[in-house]
């Protein structure tokens, strides 16, 4: 990267002697593809190859579900868990319905 004269001037003045930092876009970018962290943002297929690729860091593995089956806004209410429901209530349609009729 080329140091601008203004940059220039601002070091002298402040007398730092340290190198200049590459902020542009391309300087960011190449940052990125030297040093192997985790990317910020990729599209749902490049996280899937990225994944493929690195395998999935802790951060994005899902916590351990709650022992507790009540939803969220039952648990915020205080509300004892409902008795639950045999399955068969939740069908559209029964497997006798045509006899009942």
């Amino acid at each position: 990267m080329t140091e601008t004269r203004q940059q220039k001037r601002i070091r002298q003045i402040l007398n730092q002697a340290e190198e200049a930092k590459d902020t542009s876009l391309r300087g960011h970018a190449l940052k990125r593809a030297t040093e192997h962290d985790v990317p910020r943002t990729l599209t749902a297929w490049e996280w899937e190859q990225w994944y493929t690729d690195n395998g999935k860091p802790e951060a994005h593995r899902p916590d351990e579900p709650e022992s507790s089956s009540q939803p969220w806004w039952r648990r915020w209410l205080g509300l004892k868990p409902r008795a639950s429901q045999p399955s068969h209530n939740n069908c559209v349609r029964s497997v006798n319905e045509d006899e009942e009729f």
